[in-house]
């Protein structure tokens, strides 16, 4: 059956083209040696990579010499069969075709390979073990073709002045979040961001979370939200209140907003990112929300190994999709008896470690005076692209709201 995923001509076919023409190796975007299912192909790759890294032209008799060199020759075959590969080659046309379908062979191999592996412990393991094995498989043949770290700066500097335009032309891709303090500070969301807001338990981290989501799906852009701990009945009652309409006029606004509700309360790292690329293709989500990371489950030996995976998965999703990730976080026991710090997030230093940003909040329950228990005082205390800082919202019947808006 595997056999069927195998294009021997193609291979033949890309490796004549890079011998017949070695400046077309810097046309190759993705191609590692081991998309070549036949290892004597693999060998010959391997020294036309080794002789660019040598800044060498890995031309037919250079690469020839390498193999020599290195015993390899008459294994893959000899001079005359990479002789042979360049019969008939008239351009280097056809490269990215051949790479693009090669690496598409390899996925095909991979995804045979390791769910063929998985099939005779379907019936009996754990199912969250399967689907995080499954999950970690596709993840697997999708870093696989993504070797190619450096950019030219060129390249850089162009997409950069790109997004400046669109910023200077109004069409800025960042997403506000609708509280002034925040924005001035980030100036919204980018895509790739990686927030973490932590704070006591029961101090408001979902209210404001789905004050985020208000701002930004009133306006039409989607946003899935993980939710481990409400169900969706309990989250659209929330946002019922955040409209500030009656149930009946707020019930008909916000049906037609894109927020895109998981309640399901399966907190495997694996599923959530799994349903969560559903959504990506579904409904072009720009914002994830995950209510809270200590219900987050993944692998690790102890909790704090745990968390620092669920994380690097969490920022790896980020980037790779190009959405914003907002994680909510209690903080260990130390941060709510106290104001908090980036030393109080809970379970793990990964958080802070691959967060982009950490919003710490709390808030004065023991206030004599309820306007200053009504406020919330915020600390930006990482800012992986500017300054840090400190701002307030004012927290009244579960609503956060701009601290300015309630001055009397």
């Amino acid at each position: 059956m595997i056999e069927k995923f195998r294009d021997l001509e193609t291979e033949r076919e890309l490796l004549g083209i890079l011998l017949f023409d070695p400046d077309s190796f810097a046309r190759l975007e993705w191609l590692q040696d081991k998309h070549f299912s036949d290892p004597n192909h693999r060998v010959i790759y391997q020294a036309i990579v080794g002789l660019n890294a040598e800044c060498k032209t890995p031309d037919e008799l250079a690469v020839i010499d390498r193999l020599k060199k290195s015993g390899d020759l008459e294994k893959v075959g000899g001079s005359y069969y990479l002789t042979g590969m360049t019969e008939g080659v008239i351009s280097s046309a056809t490269i990215h075709q051949d790479e693009i379908r090669l690496i598409e062979y390899w996925q095909r191999r991979e995804i045979y390979t390791r769910l063929g592996e998985l099939l005779p412990r379907l019936e009996t393991a754990d199912l969250q073990e399967i689907k995080s094995e499954v999950f970690s498989v596709l993840e697997t043949i999708e870093t696989g073709i993504k070797h190619r770290d450096f950019r030219n700066f060129m390249d850089v500097a162009s997409d950069y002045l790109a997004e400046y335009d669109r910023r200077m032309a109004g069409k800025d891709n960042r997403l506000k979040t609708g509280f002034i303090g925040l924005d001035n500070l980030i100036e919204g969301f980018k895509p790739g961001d990686l927030m973490y807001l932590a704070g006591a338990t029961s101090s408001g981290k979902t209210a404001f979370a789905l004050g985020v989501c208000y701002n930004l799906i009133r306006v039409g852009i989607p946003v899935g939200y993980v939710s481990l701990e409400m169900t969706g009945n309990q989250i659209f009652n929330r946002l019922v209140l955040e409209t500030g309409k009656d149930i009946i006029p707020a019930t008909s606004f916000l049906a037609n907003c894109p927020l895109y509700v998981d309640d399901s309360g399966d907190g495997n790292i694996a599923s959530i990112l799994s349903r969560a690329n559903l959504l990506i293709r579904r409904y072009k989500i720009r914002l994830l929300v995950v209510d809270h990371l200590q219900l987050v489950t993944g692998k690790g030996e102890s909790r704090n190994q745990e968390l620092t995976a669920i994380s690097g998965s969490l920022k790896r999703f980020a980037i790779k999709n190009q959405v914003a990730v907002l994680g909510l976080s209690q903080l260990n026991r130390k941060g709510v008896d106290d104001v908090p710090k980036l030393e109080h997030l809970r379970d793990s230093g990964a958080l802070e470690q691959d967060a982009d940003y950490v919003l710490l909040f709390y808030r004065d329950r023991n206030a004599k005076e309820l306007t200053e228990r009504n406020t919330a005082y915020f600390d930006l205390a990482k800012n992986r692209n500017g300054e840090t800082g400190l701002f307030r919202l004012t927290f009244l019947d579960g609503i956060f709201k701009n601290f300015s808006d309630n001055k009397h």
